[in-house]
C-alpha cells in the first residue's frame, strides 16, 4: 500500500490549496493518505542563534519523519509575490539535516 502525505503550503485554515491536495491525494488509487496541516507543526521564527542555542526544533524533525515515511507527496503552494508562502521556507530550513 502507498502511504501518501498530503498538505499545502500554507497555514491558513481555509486554505484551499489544502483542499486541493487533500483531493488529488484522494485520487491515487490503494493508497493511505494522511492529510497534514501545517498549524498542527508549529515552529520559531528561523535564526541561526536560536539554532545554535537550541538545535534543530522537535516539530521540524517530526514533520520530517512523516516525510520520509511516506511514499508519497501531494503538496499545493500558493505564489506569493513571485515564490512560495513564508510558512513553507520556514518548514524547509528546519527540516534540513
Amino acid at each position: 500500500m502507498n502511504k501518501i502525505i498530503a498538505f499545502a503550503g500554507s497555514n491558513s485554515k481555509q486554505s484551499i490549496n489544502k483542499q486541493l491536495a487533500t483531493y488529488v491525494a484522494n485520487l491515487v488509487e490503494e493508497a493511505h493518505v494522511t492529510v497534514l496541516d501545517l498549524n498542527d507543526f508549529e515552529l520559531p521564527l528561523y535564526g541561526i542563534d536560536h539554532e545554535i542555542t537550541h538545535g534543530i526544533p522537535e516539530n521540524a524533525k517530526a514533520f520530517l519523519e512523516k516525510i520520509k515515511a511516506s511514499d508519497g507527496i501531494v503538496l499545493s503552494l500558493a505564489e506569493h509575490n513571485g515564490a512560495y508562502a513564508t510558512v513553507l521556507k520556514i518548514f524547509l530550513i528546519g527540516c534540513q539535516e
